[in-house]
């Protein structure tokens, strides 16, 4: 049996699901599975070890009533393939799951399957494929990443790659750590951890640990102070706690992890290094499910639910951080639950921006137009007639709500340009009403 490295594998996500008229942003929003792989030193000489973890929320998964609980049923392929697309190895797992009640298989719970595995691989780059099978909803969903296997045993020192782990917890001398499968740490705000293994065959006796992040063009933002760890001998395990100031600015970089000659000076350079890591990182803010990589644009769109001045505050605001605060503040009011991870007023809004944006295409943005606008604010109608006028020139559109309100468009042009003409009832802002 292979070695699993870790001690125990525990994964906390806050899910949930969208109201119906979100449910085109659910869908397109949804990521069925979360997925990390990387590269470890095997047990077997001359051996790298690639290690895969998936994260299977239940929500993306499709349940059916089994007497008084929920069944899903699913199959997880892994593959690997090698730089010639040959498949070099594989692992299938069938997996059934049980829920005692339809908010839980829903995933209101929060609830999850993980899976973790290993190929023992030469040394090469490799694609791993992950394919899920939901066998009720007959649909397929697949991941993959790319991992470059290291004979490490032609180093003197070497290192593994990086694991971004959440929390660490130490019982009766073992750890029992939680991995991130994301590469986004703007919701950590607590920080995180890193963890790697060092592997040394006849190098020093000790090292100094750096790690930087850097833009996606090489322009350093932030680098830490030197670590000593003499647990360097043969493989050694460590974990590095990163906090990052409040001020790191939201967007794409690379981490790199260093390990340093003990004697290399603080303005080191590529001659001091005994080993280096990299990895893809993001920090983007993530409210209730809905990951905020564009905040000035997410800003914009809330014309229709919060009054201008607030919405010049923001856009004027010149901190990052701030103008963060500023829009979780603003959202965190309007929370009907504000005792939960999820914010229902939040999901529903912008889940109304995204569909207007499919639905109603315009050169100035489809959540713009008259249509979207009354999307927006006013949810999907009840019903939607249309019909021409006397002299046939012109189209009119009518949505009707609740109550007998109506809303009508009109288009003059004959290109689908529909323009407000008339409504029976209009709110001024987007107000969340709890079914």
């Amino acid at each position: 049996m292979k070695r699993i490295l870790y001690t125990a594998l525990i994964i906390f996500l806050a899910t949930g699901f969208f109201t119906d008229t979100a449910a085109q942003f659910q869908t397109a929003q949804k990521k069925n599975f979360a997925m990390d792989a990387l590269c470890f030193k095997s047990d077997i000489d001359s051996i790298g070890r690639t290690d895969i973890f998936i994260l299977l929320p239940y929500e993306s998964l499709s349940f059916k009533r089994r007497g008084d609980s929920y069944r899903a049923k699913f199959s997880m392929e892994l593959s690997l393939f090698d730089s010639d697309g040959n498949k070099v190895a594989g692992k299938i797992f069938k997996k059934q799951i049980l829920a005692d009640k339809y908010f839980e298989a829903q995933g209101g719970s929060g609830n999850f399957v993980s899976i973790v595995h290993s190929f023992d691989t030469k040394a090469g780059k490799y694609e791993v494929l992950a394919k899920l099978e939901d066998k009720f909803s007959l649909t397929n969903s697949m991941e993959s990443r790319t991992v470059n296997i290291v004979d490490f045993s032609v180093y003197p020192f070497s290192m593994s790659a990086v694991l971004l782990v959440s929390s660490i917890e130490e019982t009766e001398g073992r750890h029992k750590i939680t991995p991130h499968i994301s590469d986004n740490i703007g919701n950590l705000r607590n920080g995180f951890f890193i963890f790697f293994e060092t592997y040394n065959f006849n190098g020093p006796d000790s090292a100094d640990f750096v790690y930087e992040f850097r833009s996606k063009t090489g322009e350093l933002i932030y680098k830490s102070d030197k670590v000593r760890d003499k647990n360097i001998d043969d493989t050694g395990r460590h974990f590095i706690k990163i906090n990052l100031p409040g001020t790191f600015p939201p967007g794409e970089y690379i981490l790199k992890l260093i390990a340093l000659k003990h004697d290399a000076p603080d303005n080191y350079s590529e001659v001091d290094f005994l080993a280096a890591a990299e990895r893809s990182i993001k920090n983007y803010r993530k409210i209730s499910g809905f990951l905020v990589d564009d905040l000035d644009k997410a800003i914009e769109r809330l014309q229709y639910v919060a009054d201008s001045d607030l919405i010049d505050a923001m856009t004027e605001e010149k901190s990052a951080a701030k103008k963060q605060d500023m829009f979780d503040k603003f959202w965190k009011e309007l929370d009907p639950t504000p005792h939960t991870d999820r914010n229902e007023a939040m999901e529903e809004y912008f889940g109304r921006i995204f569909v207007a944006e499919k639905m109603f295409k315009t050169q100035a943005g489809g959540w713009r137009s008259d249509m979207g606008m009354t999307f927006v604010i006013m949810g999907n109608p009840i019903n939607k007639t249309q019909r021409r006028s006397g002299n046939g020139m012109s189209l009119y559109e009518v949505w009707t709500y609740s109550n007998q309100r109506e809303v009508i468009f009109v288009d003059r042009s004959g290109i689908g340009d529909f323009r407000l003409s008339q409504s029976s009832w209009m709110p001024d802002k987007y107000r969340y009403e709890k079914l």
